[in-house]
């Protein structure tokens, strides 16, 4: 998608979310209604004994009997039954407390294990968030090596032409594909004596800091609504991307609908996590694991003794058991931050370019601002019309609306969609901390 078409908002309707939420988080619920209950009998308790106190003063009035006595045998149950709860409540608290840490333990017993089977998930090299950590203005590093996380559709190839325009002006060095057979170059012109940063951009990229071994190496990303993403890949891979691009090569989009071609993408950002560009991607790996797995599916797309990086890894990520995927799911959720020094998202394009170029002390926003290289084309409409962006709104509004209301399209993409809005939160954070700094 060009960074000039203008995305719905996509901050997700949580009624049309709330049925598949509601089955994915039970088991939160199930461990607070123990506490809840008590607290909400104590209180019923407490509300008879009130009751009980206030008929006894009537009773004590029209009998003219003393009060006195009644009052304080009154006081008394209220007293005890208040200490009773609240022992019951302490109790249950406790427990609750005690079974909550023993999981936790438990999750990162597991959680380890998993690393240890997929060790390069564990990623050793990374900037953390540079409005979230503390910091001096524009950072001063110079010569670093910066990797770009193309996220399809999302911006990107906008970006990346924005990005080889500052490589012509000579503001930057460009890298090229983090493959083994290039790695020893890149390892060399990390220790150069550049003063300019080398953005490394080619697909797929997240892992290539700990390719690179660099410490100062940087991730930055421009993360998209997954329902708007999907339905953007669909109609592009069906207008223009089907003859070369290798999101559309692994299939025929043309015989797909568009529900059959999110379920053979599946949460693409969560597998983006995952890469292992030096393993999974290389020849060997492919002859012994990534071939049989093709014959079993009956792979039909183009090139089938070179498919594409991205589906090597989906195939590796379909083999895991559900409980790998969400303890990694969690991993990832709780490192995003961690992990990337700073987090576009399209739907506000603009103030992300003046984010990055915040980060990086390049002119991401002054050179990049307003290009459009790019431009998906939805049905009947064309790139060239005046008002391309209100019916593209209108075309996607009624095909969102849908999907949204799919629990299957909800379910397969849960992933993505706890990941983006992670990733929302985190932006609404930079935003906040860049112009708070900007004023100052």
């Amino acid at each position: 998608m060009a960074a000039s078409e203008k995305p719905l908002n996509s901050v997700y309707n949580k009624t049309n979310y709330a049925r598949y939420y509601a089955m994915y988080h039970e088991s939160i619920r199930e461990s607070i209604n123990p506490l809840t209950s008590v607290t909400a009998s104590m209180i019923n308790n407490c509300g008879h004994t009130r009751k009980v106190y206030s008929d006894r003063q009537k009773a004590g009035k029209d009998n003219k009997a003393p009060k006195h006595k009644d009052t304080h045998h009154v006081h008394d149950i209220s007293n005890a039954s208040l200490e009773k709860h609240t022992n019951m409540h302490n109790a249950v608290s406790n427990a609750s407390v005690e079974k909550h840490s023993n999981i936790h333990h438990a999750v990162n017993a597991n959680l380890e294990e998993v690393l240890h089977k997929y060790p390069w998930m564990k990623r050793k090299y990374w900037q953390p968030n540079f409005f979230l950590t503390e910091h001096s203005g524009v950072s001063n590093q110079q010569g670093r090596n910066v990797v770009y996380v193309h996220h399809p559709k999302s911006g990107g190839s906008t970006l990346k032409g924005c990005v080889s325009t500052m490589y012509k002006k000579q503001l930057l060095n460009l890298g090229g594909s983090l493959t083994y057979s290039r790695r020893k170059l890149y390892t060399v012109n990390n220790k150069s004596k550049s003063k300019t940063h080398t953005i490394f951009n080619e697909d797929p990229t997240f892992g290539g800091c700990d390719i690179l071994q660099d410490s100062s190496c940087s991730y930055f990303v421009i993360l998209r609504d997954p329902l708007e993403r999907y339905i953007s890949s669909y109609t592009y891979c069906k207008t223009k991307g089907k003859y070369g691009d290798p999101m559309c090569m692994t299939t025929n989009v043309d015989a797909m609908t568009l529900k059959e071609w999110i379920y053979h993408h599946g949460s693409y950002v969560f597998r983006q996590m995952q890469f292992n560009i030096l393993k999974i991607c290389s020849e060997n790996y492919f002859k012994v694991h990534i071939e049989p797995m093709m014959k079993k599916i009956q792979y039909n797309g183009t090139n089938p003794s070179n498919p594409p990086c991205w589906f090597r890894h989906k195939l590796v990520l379909d083999s895991m058991d559900e409980s790998e995927k969400k303890l990694l799911l969690h991993y990832f959720l709780n490192n995003l931050k961690n992990w990337f020094e700073v987090i576009g998202i399209l739907n506000e394009y603009q103030i992300s370019l003046q984010l990055f170029q915040q980060v990086y002390g390049l002119p991401f926003y002054d050179m990049c601002n307003g290009i459009s290289l790019l431009v998906t084309q939805y049905g009947n409409v064309k790139a060239t019309d005046k008002d391309r962006d209100i019916k593209k709104n209108k075309y996607v509004s009624k095909i969102k609306s849908n999907l949204q209301k799919d629990p299957d399209i909800l379910k397969i993409l849960d992933y993505d969609i706890q990941i983006y809005q992670k990733a929302l939160e985190i932006f609404q954070m930079q935003k906040k901390k860049y112009f708070e700094e900007k004023q100052n």
